[in-house]
């Protein structure tokens, strides 16, 4: 089968059952895409992180592209093209690689307790949307994907399974929780964020974890090198795209733009780029706008109020674990 431009061949039980009527196989009992394969999931436990990592996380549908599109831009990659390594699938392919120099890529759907602890200097860049009708991207998702096979799926139908935590990869609040728990203990960035707004702070945070030397001298230069007009360097990537453990403060003295090219180039170009071309709307279709547009009717005042108490009771909860 040819998902998002990969052939996939099941070699392993891909399952539609009356509980569960779409495509799917299980990891833990929990329902995930059928183009992932439960041993390469298994083996991520051994996987060996490597400093420099950068891993992309979220619950399915949530937004991950905004921060994929977000990291290549900073580090000077192609936007269009996608250079993230899925784990859940690409898992073996990248361990094969383990050898291979340089940063690595990485993203996932899994909840964070289904990876490997790691002890390697990684970055964690989790985000979540804070609109709880975001289940209506999702439900679009389940309609036009032909890897899925629930085109004739009604809402009331994908409700049932989103209130029974039998979508894929389960419970979004789970998901969201094993993630968020972790965030004080891991060199992690959570971002809630609002639908079809984009944050510039959020992309000077990122590009912080990318690269924090280069934000340390910016730090420490911007005092006294406010007044001098920007000059721009010939690569306006160049401390972005390339891991420099030697950029200082006293580098700076000799280069006066590293500074200016992330607080008044890089980082604006990088937001005003997002806000203009949002990649969570990128990727819709005409019929998928459609379908979001009808399930805003379908998703009656009830179900709305259903989402919004259940968002409720999670944030309770968090905040009183937080407390202990």
């Amino acid at each position: 089968m040819n998902v998002y431009g990969r052939t996939y061949t099941y070699d392993y039980p891909v399952h539609v059952t009356e509980d569960i009527p779409y495509r799917h196989t299980l990891v833990q009992g929990v329902p995930v895409p059928a183009i992932i394969n439960p041993d390469v999931v298994a083996g991520l436990q051994s996987f060996d992180f490597k400093d420099g990592d950068v891993v992309v996380a979220s619950y399915q549908k949530a937004g991950s592209i905004l921060f994929r599109v977000m990291v290549q831009m900073l580090l000077g990659l192609p936007v269009m093209e996608d250079k993230f390594h899925w784990l859940e699938i690409d898992g073996n392919i990248v361990k094969e690689e383990a050898h291979v120099a340089g940063r690595r890529l990485l993203r996932t759907h899994l909840p964070l307790d289904w990876l490997p602890e790691t002890k390697r200097k990684v970055t964690y860049l989790f985000l979540y949307p804070a609109d709880p009708d975001f289940i209506l991207s999702l439900y679009s998702h389940f309609r036009t994907s032909s890897a899925i096979g629930f085109k004739d799926g009604d809402w009331d139908t994908f409700f049932r399974l989103w209130k029974s935590e039998k979508v894929f990869y389960g419970s979004f609040y789970k998901h969201l929780k094993s993630w968020r728990s972790k965030a004080g203990s891991l060199d992690m960035i959570v971002w809630a964020y609002t639908r079809d707004k984009i944050e510039r702070d959020m992309v000077e945070k990122v590009a912080s974890k990318l690269q924090p030397s280069t934000l340390n001298c910016l730090t420490s230069k911007l005092k006294t090198h406010d007044s001098q007009p920007n000059k721009q360097p010939s690569n306006i990537h160049h401390f972005m795209g390339e891991q420099d453990d030697d950029v200082t403060a006293e580098k700076c003295d000799n280069t006066l733009t590293c500074c200016d090219v992330i607080k008044s180039q890089l980082v604006t170009e990088v937001f005003e780029y997002l806000v203009a071309n949002n990649p969570s709307a990128m990727w819709r279709t005409e019929r998928e706008k459609g379908l979001l547009e009808a399930g805003l009717q379908a998703l009656g005042k009830e179900q709305l109020e259903i989402l919004k108490r259940e968002r409720e009771v999670f944030e309770m909860d968090n905040n009183s674990n937080k407390n202990v």
